[in-house]
């Protein structure tokens, strides 16, 4: 059995915030240059499928059909609800929202993942963890409006805004599923499982705005390759390992940071000016995931995720 550092994959999970902090403006930026969103949608699934595909040839992954056809349907779920519909959810929304506030609102899922995994999963939901989430939550939302304050502009909450938290809900689902079904499948493997049942379910509507992609210049190819390589691709590699070593609710809170540094980002991609406002919430940010987290773990156990004090026979044999 292998043994690492809990804290390994606490900064795994943190890597995978930032990867995604990134997709917020890459995505809005192609919204804004006027490219269909359905277009967008269909383009990071199938550049992340192509990652994904890669990844299993260059790995040497196994494929075990039968495996694969035991645990189609949950993983089919995975990709109904954490790549094709947040993916979809999150481009829409992006069309009405500036990329900050989408942030913003398609991040707060911590406030679903942690409730939901205590009562789905059965991980442990203390007030301190409880306490620390919204904690970072309104650290989040000092980023948000500082963002809005820099910009000129009051924060203002349309009926479109829905879509986006939407998109938290289900990614909070997508989590849940990755914790209880993510291990059953190699991760090269189940990616690429994921992303090819997105693709088929993507499919009638990516026939429909195909045609549209030549009016693709060079600069939307690299960010729609980059969205879909990067944060889709390398990003759901990470999520998914971390959700089955460190838990959906510690992940789920870990995901703070995304629109911190969707923020940051904003601000180097998109000329967004960053305001005290904006690093104080920050600050509260990391605070709170600190304040949720706790005490780190040593060591753990990636095959089953639990902790070896928590396995008395592991223990033993070591």
């Amino acid at each position: 059995m292998k043994r690492h550092d809990r804290r390994f994959y606490y900064l795994m999970v943190v890597t995978c915030t930032a990867l995604w902090g990134t997709a917020y403006p890459a995505v809005r930026w192609l919204v804004m240059s006027g490219m269909d969103p359905y277009l967008i949608i269909c383009l990071r699934v199938y550049s992340a499928l192509l990652f994904a595909l890669i990844a299993v040839i260059v790995s040497r992954s196994r494929v075990d059909f039968p495996a694969i056809r035991r645990n189609f349907l949950p993983y089919f779920l995975m990709a109904v609800t954490g790549s094709a519909g947040f993916m979809m959810l999150m481009t829409i929304g992006l069309e009405y929202t500036e990329a900050g506030k989408a942030s913003f609102l398609a991040g707060s899922n911590p406030v679903l993942i942690v409730p939901l995994a205590s009562l789905f999963l059965g991980e442990q939901f203390t007030l301190r963890k409880l306490a620390g989430v919204m904690i970072a939550v309104v650290g989040i939302g000092l980023t948000v409006i500082g963002g809005d304050i820099a910009a000129g502009s009051s924060l203002v909450f349309r009926p479109a805004d829905i879509i986006l938290l939407g998109a938290a809900l289900l990614w909070a689902v997508y989590s849940l599923l990755t914790r209880a079904y993510g291990n059953r499948l190699p991760y090269f493997t189940g990616l690429a499982l994921m992303f090819v049942c997105s693709g088929l379910v993507l499919l009638p509507l990516f026939f429909r705005v195909a045609p549209m992609m030549a009016d693709l210049n060079g600069k939307q190819i690299f960010w729609l390759l980059y969205s879909g390589f990067v944060p889709g691709g390398i990003g759901f590699v990470t999520w998914n390992k971390g959700v089955n070593v460190l838990g959906a609710s510690v992940c789920g809170t870990i995901n703070s940071f995304m629109p911190v540094f969707a923020t940051i980002f904003s601000m180097i991609f998109l000329g967004e000016r960053m305001v005290w406002l904006q690093a104080c919430g920050g600050a509260l940010v990391v605070a709170g995931v600190c304040a949720a987290l706790g005490h780190v773990r040593l060591p753990v156990n990636t095959e089953t995720g639990a902790a070896w004090e928590e396995e008395p026979q592991a223990k033993a044999n070591v």
